[in-house]
């Protein structure tokens, strides 16, 4: 029997106990047929087999991204980028561009700014966008998504409660335009309810697009929420079956019954416990450093949270929700402990995503639970884009920061971490994600490049009841492959953020390839 398509001449790092390297892989049917020397996968070639030859480059399973906001990342790319904006006249700069392009009436939208990289140290005011767009509603999203701007026309068109919490004021009482917590919330899914079908499904498959050249074969797709849209989810729901990668929807809502109907074994994501650091969210058991007089939001008391979440145990569902500050992860831990009390499940798998300020108890309280951790490693190292070093320091102190995001505490003392991106917060690249478990920006809680590669293989399939099909290229496994571009073993860690994808394989099949090196034997 001939293989469908052979991979020669690369190092593979298989994932596998079992056979830990190999120079060759063998598909065929969609799956792994063998893997081992390149002579013994040579006799598997015949005249239809397709042969690529990866000339020195590492072969690893597919990467699977297990936070990603899908739609929301299609969506951003038709977006104003103000990721790099150093100041609020950048930001008006861009606007201005924008306006020049579109119809009076028309919205223009920005995702992904960054108030602490200002200069002002603050984002714009509604004025301020007033004077470079004033016939044009304006929304700006900060780069946690959970806060943001609106000018003047955006506020009017969008008719936020005068009483919603989180709609900040000026000293007359007037809208300043920006909005946090319910406000942000309103706005977000306001905006998200409005969108047709065909701009979703084009933000569909830009979104896969991008996958794919990251070298991403599954996503865990988070959808629906306070944040998004439930059409989101369904559109996912529905079209899933026509992109080209896996996803595995993680539905953001409480209602049970729906998950239940549209047969799905897990319920969350992003159902949002809190909010974020940034954006002076993030429940925290002790006030903000910078900001005495604020400690957060918690989205559920205890009880509405104990109440959900032992349903969806109950139910057999695999449960997953956001929690960043430790007062809103010693509530859902106190969660998951009353449902396991209530009806012990020996392998529930129930997710915490973020997880990024648990105290040393949370951890050993999670781990005990059998919580998968879902960590955001990409994270994990600042330069001037990213900043986080400098947000935590800022919003929690010294003293508290250094408790945050611990991903080699988790690791050694035997926790289960799978990696992430939460695109489009950073974008999707798992190869960022190991340089960030890596190179994390506290030194005690570095880990090793194959640490950081189980996190988006074997960590990120074990996370999603997925360990016997994907994570690993060994015999009868789904041929999940990614070729990348250089030696993951011997080149030196900086080369993560330029190494790049050659090809990335779902099922055998090539699905992105860079250089077009494929062969067929004659």
């Amino acid at each position: 029997m001939k293989a469908e398509l052979v991979i020669l001449g690369g190092s593979v790092i298989t994932m596998d106990p079992s056979l830990p390297k190999a120079q060759a892989v063998a598909v065929k049917s969609g799956r792994i047929m063998a893997v081992g020397k390149v002579n013994h996968i040579r006799n598997l070639i015949g005249s239809e087999t397709l042969v690529l030859r990866a000339n020195g480059k590492t072969i690893v399973p597919g990467f699977i991204d297990c936070h990603v906001h899908f739609i929301q990342t299609g969506l951003d790319l038709s977006k104003i980028d103000l990721r790099f904006c150093k100041n609020v006249n950048e930001v008006k700069k861009l606007i201005v561009e924008q306006v020049d392009k579109v119809k009076p009436g028309q919205w223009i939208m920005g995702a992904s700014y960054q108030d602490f990289a200002f200069t002002e140290k603050r984002p714009p005011t509604r004025q301020e966008l007033d004077q470079v767009a004033p016939k044009n509603p304006v929304w700006l999203s900060r780069l946690d998504t959970h806060s943001g701007v609106l000018n003047s026309e955006g506020l009017q068109k969008l008719q936020l409660p005068e009483d919603v919490e989180g709609l900040e004021t000026n000293e007359n009482g007037e809208p300043n335009g920006l909005v946090k917590g319910e406000a942000n919330n309103y706005v977000r899914s306001s905006i998200n309810k409005s969108l047709d079908k065909e701009t979703r499904r084009e933000a569909l498959i830009n979104a896969s697009h991008k996958m794919l050249s990251a070298g991403v074969t599954t996503v865990h797709a988070c959808e629906g929420g306070v944040l998004s849209s439930e059409d989101d989810a369904e559109f996912i729901l529905n079209e899933s079956e026509n992109v080209p990668l896996d996803i595995r929807l993680l539905f953001q809502t409480t209602n049970i019954n729906k998950i239940l109907q549209a047969g799905l074994p897990r319920i969350g994501g992003d159902i949002l416990i809190d909010g974020s650091f940034g954006s002076k969210t993030a429940a925290l058991r002790q006030p903000y450093n910078d900001d005495t007089s604020e400690n957060g939001i918690l989205y559920f008391t205890q009880k509405e949270l104990d109440d959900f979440v032992q349903e969806a145990h109950c139910k057999g569902l695999q449960v997953s929700v956001h929690a960043i500050g430790d007062a809103a992860i010693e509530q859902i831990l106190t969660a998951y402990e009353r449902a396991q009390a209530e009806e012990y499940r020996d392998d529930h798998r129930h997710r915490i995503e973020h997880f990024s300020l648990p105290a040393p108890s949370h951890i050993n309280r999670s781990i005990k639970l059998g919580v998968v951790h879902s960590l955001q490693t990409s994270w994990f190292w600042s330069d001037e884009e990213v900043l986080l070093e400098k947000t935590l320091d800022t919003r929690l102190g010294c003293e508290r920061s250094n408790l945050a995001y611990p991903l080699g505490s988790i690791w050694l003392a035997g926790g289960r971490i799978c990696g992430s991106s939460d695109a489009p917060i950073v974008p999707a690249d798992p190869l960022a994600g190991i340089y960030g478990t890596v190179k994390h920006f506290r030194t005690e809680e570095r880990l090793s490049k194959m640490a950081g590669l189980s996190f988006y293989t074997t960590g990120a399939a074990y996370s999603s009841f997925e360990e016997n099909e994907k994570g690993k290229i060994a015999p009868g496994f789904l041929a999940d492959i990614v070729v990348l571009g250089g030696d993951f073993l011997s080149e030196s860690t900086e080369s993560l953020l330029s190494m790049g994808i050659e090809a990335t394989i779902i099922r055998g099949e090539v699905k992105y390839a860079k250089n077009n090196k494929y062969y067929r034997s004659s």
